[in-house]
């Protein structure tokens, strides 16, 4: 299967990479194996991205939704999606730690800025 994107959790040592198949997959880089599979029905994931010190990784949809997860090391749960009315395909995510923003880059040429929370995200700004 295809993989469009990947970024790695210092916090817990593990690689997580997502694709055209459908999931999200977190290995084990001190073993190699794979220890959590996340699906979003049957949706390729475009684009992931970790928020150091926050525990959370965003992942970006072909269909335009990117999902917060809260990342553990055994078990990770989605928190919340987000779904911009006029989001298109999510190409590509960015974590501007400074600023606690999360920045999506669409397919139609947008780039919007996101504040991550715990239950929800908010757009601050679109261009």
């Amino acid at each position: 299967k295809e993989i469009y994107s990947m970024d790695y959790i210092p916090d817990y040592k593990l690689m997580v990479s997502g694709g055209n198949d459908g999931t999200v997959k977190i290995w084990d880089t001190e073993n190699g194996e794979m220890v959590q599979s996340i699906e979003a029905n049957g949706e390729n994931f475009r684009a992931i991205c970790y928020m150091p010190n926050t525990g959370k990784l965003a992942t970006g949809l072909k269909s335009g939704e990117i999902f917060i997860f809260k990342i553990g090391k055994i078990s990770s749960s989605l928190l919340y999606s987000i779904k911009f009315s006029e989001m298109s395909g999510i190409l590509c995510l960015r974590y501007i730690a400074s600023e606690d923003l999360l920045v999506s880059g669409e397919i139609d040429g947008k780039i919007s800025f996101w504040s991550v929370g715990d239950t929800e995200a908010t757009c601050i700004k679109a261009y």
